[in-house]
């Protein structure tokens, strides 16, 4: 279907957050194979304008309106990581002059052997399942995302990663859903996947790559509350901490038989909401949730020192 170019450009961040889809492989003549996502809450407008008017110049020349028309992913720009790490086993890829939440799983060469790792994302939470068979190898990468459920309209871009053959990462532009994330358990979902044809041990078989984005709305975070008790369930310390206020490491006092972890949250009706874990003996870290400027939640790791045990060692 054909559209006025103008009316695209000021409709175009509209019409995508209203279409979540599967997008398709990149058509680039290459290996280069899809590996992740980068989220967003704005769309991402990657295409060459420039060079689709230089194009198009007989339809300008002659005053006629110009539409966007077709198949235009000769027209998309991309955008390429820049590796930060300076361990190559360990890669940690940005994309520079992009805020946003890269999520990605990768093949690193090291010689001999290769292996899979996976990015650093604070904010995801990422769950991996690999199924290989004689013909079709799949992956299947699952990365759950925290927002607050302030009541507003949450908007999310998945915009895909592909790897190329030399093993460069790079992103283009993608599509979007949006909707109302007010209550506590509401979730909105997006899907990628891509099916390539590969090499494996001499023999060629299909690979399908698919990335599974979870979004969940929780309550706002308005303290988190830390309880020592005995074994007999008598508190011996509490300790409360504002978001983001955790400490890297906690000291358990020898008579500590478990730590009670609650996490204070306000509901819609301005109700106090509490989720409550246990951390028992020997187990070595606990988990508190703060809500970062990007919008999104991140977990941070406290870890957890027995002293008994610290005692015996000594």
């Amino acid at each position: 279907m054909k559209r006025n170019l103008f009316a695209a450009l000021i409709t175009a961040g509209l019409l995508l957050s209203l279409t979540g889809c599967q997008l398709a492989k990149v058509e680039s003549g290459s290996q280069d194979r899809l590996v992740g996502a980068f989220i967003t809450t704005e769309y991402l407008d990657l295409m060459d304008m420039e060079a689709y008017l230089n194009d198009h110049l007989d339809e300008v020349t002659k005053g006629e309106e110009i539409l966007v028309d077709g198949d235009t992913s000769a027209y998309q720009e991309r955008v390429y990581g820049v590796n930060q790490s300076d361990d190559p086993e360990h890669p940690d890829y940005t994309f520079p002059g992009l805020e946003g939440i890269a999520i990605y799983y990768i093949p690193v060469d090291a010689g001999e052997e290769s292996y899979w790792t996976s990015s650093t994302a604070e904010e995801a939470q990422l769950y991996t399942a690999f199924n290989l068979s004689n013909d079709m190898d799949e992956i299947v990468v699952t990365a759950d995302l925290y927002v607050s459920a302030d009541g507003g309209l949450h908007s999310f871009y998945a915009n895909p990663i592909y790897q190329t053959a030399e093993g460069e990462l790079y992103l283009i532009s993608g599509t979007g859903i949006s909707g109302e994330m007010s209550a506590d358990g509401t979730q909105m979902n997006q899907t990628l996947n891509e099916t390539n044809t590969i090499t494996r041990q001499g023999k060629t078989v299909q690979q399908r790559f698919e990335i599974k984005l979870n979004y969940n709305a929780v309550y706002p975070m308005d303290k988190t509350v830390l309880l020592q008790l005995d074994q007999n369930n008598q508190v011996i310390h509490r300790q409360e901490l504002l978001p983001g206020q955790a400490p890297e490491t906690l000291t358990a006092a020898e008579e500590t038989a478990y730590i009670l972890v609650e996490n204070c949250r306000t509901d819609s009706q301005g109700e106090t909401v509490i989720d409550r874990e246990i951390v028992s003996r020997g187990e070595d870290s606990l988990y508190t949730y703060s809500l970062q400027p990007s919008g999104f939640f991140t977990k941070q790791a406290t870890q957890v020192l027995w002293e008994e045990a610290e005692s015996a060692q000594q």
